[in-house]
């Protein structure tokens, strides 16, 4: 993807997709590869080797068009493989801007839609969105960035995001470990202060609509938590931080280079050895172990 010159701050709309990704700022998404476990080496690396297309970004893109902006199935170009392979990439490049999904992939945008339509609320968040797939170029702690939302509805202050889902992904407990797996909470904070530079939008609540791709392609509407957001906010503003700093710097470090750093379980899981561990001493007749002793014996 070659990287092209943003336009000025401001909200956008009807920018096409590979437009948008093409504009040359920070995003939620890439900042987000500054934070531990990543460096800001593995972001300079992304920025440099962008990833290519996968089938589920693929689906993905699909899905906002079929469902957003109502591109009917027939309007889609079907590239003739089932993956993402090299003759894909080179077919995508050759038909820049088309609608384009893989082989078998119009069935389950058509099962996607029909049930996002009979959904009790998401349909609603749809109708109701007189903001639809708007890109916003925003000054935010000193960083221009960039983001694209979904959807926004000015009359409630809401805010939506779609996201693809596998089988039993879009469940409030599966769904919950997505958003610390990927930082969905740093998006929707993100998203949430971009917002605030629509004219006459003042944002009060973030939901994501889920749509699973198999089974009986379930959706769910969940609503972001707001203290969540406010944990988002602040590792932003964190990643932002070292993002200027490795800017001023020219320095992209990766792991800590002055010092050797320690290894051990961690959390949920080594409290439960020590507690089988003091059990079965006990019963033996030994004294329990202290998880501050580091003498091996």
């Amino acid at each position: 993807m070659t990287r092209i010159k943003p336009p000025p701050p401001g909200v956008y709309t009807n920018i096409p997709a590979h437009e948008y990704h093409a504009w040359d700022l920070p995003s939620q998404s890439s900042l987000k590869n500054i934070l531990p476990p990543g460096t800001p080496q593995d972001y300079k690396h992304q920025q440099e080797n962008p990833k290519l297309e996968t089938a589920d970004m693929i689906l993905g893109h699909g899905i906002h068009s079929h469902i957003l902006d109502d591109v009917p199935i027939e309007k889609f170009t079907i590239a003739p493989w089932k993956t993402a392979c090299k003759a894909y990439h080179a077919f995508a490049g050759e038909h820049e801007g088309k609608h384009i999904i893989l082989e078998g992939q119009d069935e389950k945008l058509r099962e996607m839609r029909k049930a996002f339509d009979e959904h009790y609320f998401a349909p609603s968040l749809r109708k109701a969105a007189d903001h639809i797939e708007v890109s916003i170029v925003f000054e935010y702690a000193g960083l221009l960035m960039k983001a694209r939302l979904d959807l926004c509805i000015s009359k409630s202050g809401v805010v939506a995001d779609l996201k693809k889902t596998t089988e039993g992904g879009g469940h409030e407990d599966s769904f919950s470990g997505a958003v610390t797996e990927y930082g969905y909470h740093i998006q929707a904070a993100t998203y949430m202060q971009a917002a605030t530079h629509i004219p006459d939008f003042v944002p009060e609540q973030f939901y994501f609509v889920t749509l699973e791709d198999g089974g009986t392609f379930k959706v769910n509407c969940l609503l972001m938590d707001d203290f969540d957001m406010q944990l988002g906010r602040g590792q932003l503003l964190k990643a932002i931080d070292i993002y200027k700093d490795c800017t001023d710097t020219g320095i992209w470090s990766g792991y800590s280079t002055d010092r050797v750093q320690t290894a051990r379980l961690r959390g949920w899981r080594r409290q439960k050895l020590i507690t089988e561990l003091d059990q079965y001493l006990t019963d033996i007749g030994v004294p329990a172990v202290d998880p501050d002793d580091q003498e091996f014996s």
